[in-house]
């Protein structure tokens, strides 16, 4: 979608992006739970690729999720996409992220 300045949601699309917000976090929450279920499982190597076909969709989902909150949470309204509803609209500050390692560092300037 074409990036614009003059969008802005109303109270109702907040609302909305909320309940979207709130499904992003009970997913991640969710799959952190199934992944260390699946890890636990004893199978025999018959069901390794079983299991392994799992890890993989849960990395996957995650990722999904993990991309969709970032993006709620780092960017600015001067560059959201055509309908983005952002934390910003709620008044949240925006932290951009400055670069990746083993831990994520955010801008604070």
């Amino acid at each position: 979608m074409a990036k614009s300045e003059k969008f802005s949601p109303s109270e109702c699309q907040r609302i909305e992006a909320l309940e979207r917000v709130r499904y992003e976090i009970a997913q991640l929450t969710q799959l952190c739970y199934f992944f260390r279920a699946v890890k636990a499982m004893r199978v025999e190597q018959s069901k390794a690729e079983f299991r392994e076909l799992i890890q993989n969709a849960w990395l996957e989902s995650v990722l999904v999720h993990v991309r969709n909150l970032m993006d709620f949470f780092t960017i600015d309204t001067a560059d959201r996409h055509k309908d983005d509803v952002l934390a910003a609209d709620f008044g949240f500050a925006v932290h951009k992220i400055v670069r990746f390692s083993r831990f994520t560092l955010l801008h604070t300037a």
